[in-house]
């Protein structure tokens, strides 16, 4: 599921002020060890995503990427719909886990997790040539009165297939017939250790992960239920950040904070919160959403009248708890005006 751009989820945001809005809060803490992007505002450099890193485990498998890994992600996001009223940059920095695996075509896969990444994943083969890995896209798709064209570039460089560092390049273009149009580029930056030669989460030896999603009444666990997370489960990651710009001429500074979870085939459980200034109005806005269990449950900033499917989100929380070295952890909860909830607390570490 692809998620609502930020700056659309903002400019919801400009009438639930006028409505009361919700209640609820993210708590951001900058990862460790490396510059808060909410303060720099700047692409992190390869040297200062590794300062975070665990040392490199030289008792992994080298001849093979496949595993588990730790991942430190910069982002810089701009979505531009009109130069000079509606436009937006945001620059997040991540920590992620996630998996890289082999395909029977000796092609391999791995996933992002926490960020404004907004790919699909499970769709995305990466190519083997020497130590590098490597998968470009560059098409047009007719949809209605609109073409999309897609130009992606992505190669991760692995040394000893024990570490890695990684550029992916996302350029998405938006042309209807009524001449308007949008164009969203993300440059990403990723650095990254091997953790565990396992394929799954629930079969490292090496580390715990704890896994606990809660819908409305429903429990679900890494393991021991029919949900089967721990055998789906490809990456778990968390992220924070800040975005500026305009929207029908109003400027815009919030700070972000994303938690998500992700299957091998896309299913997902994400939480997106954001705060800060639209125009001269303190703003506070949810978007959340997950499709990982039954049932499906989704919370807007703000629904249409005439939208009946919509669910408006009430209020929201994220907390980064642990963000050091090996190991990630961090808790989110959502409500809507339907009366769902979703909650999920994650811990990975040794």
């Amino acid at each position: 599921m692809s998620r609502l751009s930020l700056l659309a989820v903002l400019s919801l945001s400009l009438v639930i002020v006028g409505c009361g809005g919700g209640s609820g809060s993210s708590t951001p803490s900058p990862l460790s060890n490396l510059p808060a992007n909410s303060s720099v505002k700047k692409l992190l450099s390869f040297d200062e995503l590794q300062q975070s890193l665990p040392a490199i485990n030289n008792n992994l498998n080298t001849t093979s990427p496949e595993g588990i890994w730790v991942v430190n992600s910069s982002i810089k996001y701009t979505n531009v719909k009109n130069l000079l009223t509606n436009n937006s940059t945001s620059y997040l920095t991540g920590r992620h886990i996630a998996l890289i695996i082999k395909n029977n075509d000796n092609t391999y896969k791995t996933w992002a997790c926490g960020s404004e990444y907004d790919l699909d994943f499970e769709d995305i083969n990466l190519a083997l040539t020497g130590n590098r890995l490597s998968y470009s896209r560059n098409e047009s798709v007719d949809v209605g009165n609109e073409t999309t064209s897609y130009d992606t570039n992505w190669s991760i460089d692995l040394i000893d297939n024990l570490s890695f560092t990684s550029s992916l390049n996302d350029i998405e273009t938006t042309n209807s017939a009524d001449l308007s149009s949008e164009v969203q580029t993300r440059t990403i930056r990723l650095a990254a250790v091997k953790l565990d030669d396992a394929i799954s989460f629930e079969d490292s030896t090496n580390f715990t992960t704890t896994f606990s999603l809660i819908v409305n009444s429903s429990s679900f666990e890494l393991t021991g239920d029919s949900a089967n997370i721990g055998e789906r489960l490809s990456c778990i990651g968390a992220a924070e950040g800040n975005l500026t710009g305009f929207y029908l001429g109003e400027s815009v500074d919030q700070d972000i904070t994303i938690a998500q979870a992700m299957t091998k085939n896309g299913q997902e459980v994400l939480f997106d919160i954001s705060e800060g200034r639209v125009g001269s109005i303190n703003d506070e806005s949810y978007y959340f959403y997950q499709d990982m269990v039954t049932p499906n449950v989704e919370g807007f900033s703000l629904c249409s009248n005439d939208d009946s499917n919509c669910d408006e989100a009430t209020s929201g929380s994220i907390t980064i708890s642990e963000d050091t070295q090996e190991k990630l952890s961090f808790s989110a909860e959502a409500e809507n005006d339907n009366n769902d909830t979703m909650s999920l607390n994650v811990s990975f570490s040794d």
